[in-house]
């Protein structure tokens, strides 16, 4: 027998060899035994152990197969495809894919380097066989990887995508209805999240897609010291809430300005409510807030309903508007000299009549106060301490909804 000089001569014969059914069966034992033992986490999972060892094989044979031609065109092999997305199904992370192929790696490499000293009939070096070989692998293995990962990311992305769509279903029929629900499973629905708590609803909006408002309930959470669910009904805003044991502490919430101004986003929090009926109504105040939030007269990134609740019920209607004309006659008119004597007007009221604190907030001369005041009094249908609360109500709609001035032909 003539010793194989060539390596075209070579490969058919070993692979040839190595598809043999018993050959076969101790590469796909081998390889699945290495990786069992880099990855005990794995054996729990019943089903994707067995997709593992149809990958193993299916990748082996597959291999062999191209290797016998010169240049091939790769394709995934289909239980490759199904691996990463069992990985992705069972929610664990990318590097579990990027764990099982170097231990592939390896293996591969030390199969190929003891192939290359098996005593054979052969004119060839050990060093072309591993060489030509393992290019081969090495190049099949970064194919398979990169393409594994890229269906992971599919499958994951879709599968995210489809429990977001059922929680904020769950969250949708929760909210939309004042029937009562089997806490427990709804709970389950949700992820886990307490519905037995203290709840504080909350809405991150933006002008567009609110990306960034996950961060923005994590550190809500963080601050609050409660459990976080969240849900996006689409558009331009996100839902969410937080649980806790207790009456969470708002005071701080304006410590999250920096990270709303940083992503262009703004937060509208309801009050916070316990059980399944403060669930609901807290939501309700939060979104009453985020209106209240875009109105053009609004500052602020950070809108609490508490803060706002008067005129978020009032809302702005023609009625309401009338009501602000009689109560401010000229006052409400457009242009500078009518703002500024509502400025001074609502600094006076906001600091019980005080000349020398409107003063210091209007950063004007306390005469200056008192000469605006009387050109107040000379505009407005009726005196000034007449009635303190309307004319507060009033300046506080025209701010909000009407920041530039109201036209007359609501009287």
């Amino acid at each position: 027998m003539q010793p194989v000089s060539d390596l075209a001569d070579w490969i058919p014969a070993y692979i040839a060899d190595e598809l043999r059914p018993e050959v076969l069966a101790t590469w796909v034992a081998r390889t699945q035994h290495a990786i069992a033992e880099e990855l005990p986490h794995l054996a729990p999972h019943d089903d994707l152990v067995e997709v593992l060892a149809d990958a193993v094989h299916d990748h082996w044979v597959s291999f062999l197969t191209a290797l016998a031609q010169n240049e091939s065109e790769f394709s995934l092999v289909p239980a490759a495809r199904r691996l990463a997305e069992k990985v992705a199904e069972h929610q664990l992370p990318v590097e579990t894919l990027l764990s099982i192929y170097r231990v592939a790696r390896s293996e591969t490499w030390s199969y190929v380097t003891q192939i290359a000293r098996r005593p054979l009939d052969l004119d060839l070096a050990a060093a072309d066989i591993i060489i030509h070989v393992w290019d081969r692998a090495s190049r099949w293995i970064d194919l398979s990887l990169s393409s594994s990962i890229e269906s992971f990311h599919v499958s994951r992305a879709h599968l995210l995508k489809n429990v977001a769509a059922r929680r904020f279903e769950v969250v949708r029929n929760l909210v939309a209805t004042d029937n009562q629900q089997d806490l427990r499973a709804v709970s389950s629905a949700l992820g886990g999240y307490p519905l037995s708590v203290v709840h504080t609803a909350f809405v991150v909006g933006s002008g567009s897609a609110p990306e960034g408002s996950t961060k923005v309930g994590t550190d809500l959470a963080t601050l609050l010291g409660g459990s976080l669910l969240m849900v996006e009904p689409g558009g331009t805003i996100a839902w969410g809430w937080i649980g806790t044991r207790d009456v969470p502490d708002l005071g701080d919430l304006d410590c999250l300005t920096a990270t709303l101004r940083g992503s262009g986003l703004r937060l509208s929090i309801g009050v916070p409510a316990s059980g399944l009926r403060g669930f609901r109504s807290s939501h309700r105040q939060a979104l009453r807030a985020d209106d209240v939030a875009t109105r053009p007269g609004s500052v602020g990134l950070v809108t609490r309903f508490d803060q706002v609740e008067l005129l978020s019920l009032l809302g702005c209607n023609e009625d309401v508007d009338r009501f602000v004309r009689r109560a401010l006659g000229a006052l409400a008119d457009h242009g500078a000299p009518p703002r500024r004597m509502r400025d001074t007007l609502g600094a006076l009221l906001e600091r019980g009549g005080s000349i020398e604190s409107a003063a210091k907030e209007l950063c004007v001369h306390r005469n200056t106060v008192r000469y605006r005041m009387e050109q107040v009094e000379a505009v407005i249908p009726r005196p000034v301490d007449d009635h303190h609360a309307e004319l507060a109500v009033a300046l506080r709609h025209l701010a909000l909804y009407h920041p530039e001035g109201i036209d007359d032909d609501t009287a």
